[in-house]
This record gives structure tokens, C-alpha cells and sequence, in this order.
């Protein structure tokens, strides 16, 4: 199974501050840390394999104006494909 991720329909890039893991072979997790503005937006997992594939999305408001470089916020992405 390949599990993709997207913001606002571009492939979300595995950096410094997101990360990306596949843990076994039908779960990926996305997180963000120091989450700020310019990480707000509509997600989406797409999961296909040889049968098809499906898609969810979630939506991430980020509320604070101005974050505090000593005060890191953490956002985690689940979606089940079930």
C-alpha cells in the first residue's frame, strides 16, 4: 500500500519541522512541529494499492497571530481510511 500526503493538493515535503512515518504497512502519521500560519490549510491522505484508492482530509486552523519562539505548539494529523 502507498500512503501520500498533500496540503492544499501539493505533496506535503518531510523536513525539519514536518515529519512523516509509516509505521508498518497501512498507518502514516504527519507531524508538524512549531506549527505556524504558513502550515494551515486543507491536508489529505491518499492510500492506494492494486484495488483502488481513497482519500480523507482534514482541515488546519492555526488561531495564534503571534507564537512565542520559546512556546512550540505540536499538531498531529490522523485519518482513518477505514
Amino acid at each position: 500500500m502507498e500512503i501520500s500526503w498533500y496540503l492544499q493538493g501539493e505533496p506535503v515535503v518531510d523536513d525539519d519541522l514536518v515529519r512523516i512515518t509509516k509505521l508498518g504497512h497501512r498507518i502514516s502519521t504527519l507531524s508538524i512541529d512549531a506549527v505556524s500560519a504558513k502550515h494551515a490549510g486543507t491536508y489529505s491522505c491518499v492510500a492506494s494499492n492494486a484495488a483502488g484508492n481513497d482519500t480523507k482530509a482534514a482541515d488546519l486552523h492555526v488561531q495564534s497571530k503571534h507564537l512565542n519562539h520559546k512556546m512550540r505548539s505540536k499538531a498531529w494529523l490522523f485519518l482513518n481510511l477505514y
